[in-house]
């Protein structure tokens, strides 16, 4: 009687175990890839120095593309919660003196 116990344990383990090895949750240290505060602005700063290098040619299309780009990154920190009020008012700043 107690064999057949622990043999029916047993069983029941090694099923759970498969479970677990089958469907990948035994995988729980992934790690996620978020963007720090100093990416995003250093990202912000290329994407500016990209559309004032294509358009550098025209420095009134420039100065548009620019007041365009500004307000949208404007409307996109006001949503990021990296970013405080202040934080994006400076950052927002730099960006304009490019």
């Amino acid at each position: 009687m107690d064999i057949v116990v622990v043999l029916l344990l047993l069983a029941i383990f090694g099923i759970v175990f498969a479970l677990f090895k089958i469907s990948g949750a035994t995988n729980i240290n992934t790690k996620t890839t978020t963007l720090s505060k100093e990416q995003l602005e250093l990202r912000y700063q290329n994407e500016l120095r990209k559309i004032l290098e294509k358009h550098k040619d025209d420095p009134k299309a420039q100065k548009i593309q620019k007041m365009i780009y500004l307000k949208n990154l404007n409307d996109e920190l006001s949503r990021n919660i990296y970013f405080t009020h202040d934080d994006a008012k400076k950052l927002l700043n730099k960006l304009a003196s490019i």
